[in-house]
């Protein structure tokens, strides 16, 4: 079926060269028939399958070739369809009744009362209703997880969906540059592009990779994911499969490089940098001191002039975030209990006050806020976001003071949280399960409080039954 799939996607892609797009999306009709309905059926049986559909379908919606009017149905349909099986699963198991499971629950709740005072309610229930079916079946499937062979399985599976957007992406390369690539004055409106020649000025910048995506930063945002899955695997991974690893994080870096997105890098770096720490301790030290010295002197010895590059966009200002934070931050002390409404995010900047409405502002909610806690803030308010953090990192807080890591999640915790929580920062990312890097962030949480709900249980367990040894009269002053 992989196959079958592959063989399709690339006869679709060839096709896209022709002036009609008719034949190729007859033949993605077909694919997408046959892959929904038998992918449905095995994942409702092998539940730790889920991500790679779920992980596909939120890469396929991010096509920048797809009208809006068809990308919402596909959205929630096939939302709907892959993870409305497992709900029945995640009832019965009873995760959502305990631990971080259930203010998981809370905190949901709370945001399906948002969309009542919603400035966009339409789409808050929306996007509550995906992530609520998306945290539901990831709940569903590491309610069976028992072990580390189970998170490599699961990491496996999301890692196979990441090759497959990884393909795609490379395979783009040789479509029409048009269809693949964005020039700086892209980001400008017609009427100002007149305006600019007539004074003489042009566009400042290069033109950027973004594949089938609707813009350069998804291409970084999937190298992201790609490489610390990929770190994470490599040592599960026989020889052979690391060659196929290593393939395909050299390809999704390389594309990130042409995308010319530079926040992944640097979340990627932060990452990496405390894992070596945390790994090898004062050699871990030393071995970033000799990659910075090395970079640095090859860069020096290059005689190109990197801080023009580096300066691209403004870097002072974020490529302009530092200014439009500024209205963010003013909207949220105007309303900071209980905010604006579930994922409400560019609906704020329908505002009088705000100076720039021209352009891509006037795309409402599908404007992104470019940072995932005031995202979080805006929607629901300070208190719950705070509540939202305390519940995400709980458990990551208890596997990093435990001695022990059977499941070998403190390596996730540098190469794939610390990545994405240092992204979140620039890019809405740490999202609720919702796109190609939040279902990362949610697939991370779950995994990593199940397992402090199973060492809790396990610890309990061990406490009874040497209390059950001892006399009664001496477990009577145990603690």
């Amino acid at each position: 079926m992989f196959a079958a799939i592959a063989a399709l996607t690339l006869v679709a892609l060839a096709l896209l060269l022709t002036d009609s797009k008719k034949p190729a999306l007859a033949i993605a009709g077909v694919a997408a028939i046959a892959a929904i309905w038998w992918g449905t059926l095995y994942t409702s049986k092998h539940h730790d399958w889920i991500v790679f559909p779920i992980e596909l379908v939120f890469a396929v919606i991010a096509f920048d070739f797809l009208s809006e009017e068809v990308r919402a149905p596909l959205h929630y349909a096939l939302l709907t369809v892959f993870c409305v099986p497992l709900i029945p699963t995640a009832l019965r198991s009873g995760i959502f009744r305990r631990g971080g499971f259930r203010n998981y629950t809370f905190y949901l709740a709370f945001a399906a009362i948002t969309i009542i005072y919603s400035i966009a309610p339409m789409y808050s229930a929306a996007r509550w209703y995906c992530a609520t079916i998306v945290i539901l079946a990831l709940g569903a499937m590491v309610s069976e997880l028992n072990d580390a062979d189970g998170v490599e399985r699961i990491l496996s599976h999301f890692f196979l969906a990441c090759s497959v957007i990884v393909a795609i992406m490379v395979l783009s390369l040789g479509l029409p540059h048009s269809m693949c690539w964005v020039s700086p004055a892209a980001s400008f409106e017609p009427s100002m592009l007149q305006d600019m020649q007539k004074m003489g000025v042009r566009p400042d910048g290069i033109e950027r990779f973004q594949s089938l995506f609707s813009g350069p930063n998804d291409v970084g945002a999937i190298m992201v994911v790609t490489v610390g899955t990929g770190l994470m695997l490599w040592s599960w991974a026989t020889w052979r499969r690391r060659m196929l690893i290593a393939a395909v994080i050299l390809c999704a870096v390389l594309c990130a490089a042409l995308a010319d997105s530079r926040s992944p890098f640097v979340a990627l770096t932060i990452g990496i940098s405390g894992y070596l720490i945390w790994r090898y301790r004062w050699r871990g030290i030393l071995y970033l001191f000799a990659v910075a010295a090395c970079v640095f002197t090859t860069l020096a010895a290059s005689g190109l002039d990197f801080s023009a590059y580096i300066d691209r966009g403004n870097v002072t200002t974020l490529t302009g975030r530092t200014e439009m934070w500024m209205f963010v931050v003013h909207q949220i002390a105007s309303n900071p209990i209980l905010g604006y409404g579930y994922e409400v995010n560019g609906a704020i900047f329908d505002n009088r006050f705000f100076p720039l409405w021209w352009g891509p502002w006037e795309l409402g909610v599908h404007v992104s806020v470019h940072n995932g806690y005031l995202a979080h803030a805006v929607s629901v308010g300070v208190p719950v976001t705070i509540f939202w953090l305390y519940i995400m990192l709980r458990p990551w807080n208890f596997i990093m003071r435990r001695s022990s890591n059977e499941w070998r999640l403190k390596q996730m915790f540098f190469l794939l949280l610390i990545p994405i929580l240092v992204h979140n920062m620039s890019e809405v990312m740490a999202d609720d399960a919702l796109g190609t890097v939040g279902l990362m962030f949610g697939l991370s949480w779950v995994i990593a409080e199940r397992y402090r709900l199973t060492s809790l249980a396990r610890d309990e367990a061990a406490i009874a039954k040497e209390r059950a040894a001892m006399p009664r009269a001496v477990a009577a002053f145990a603690p």
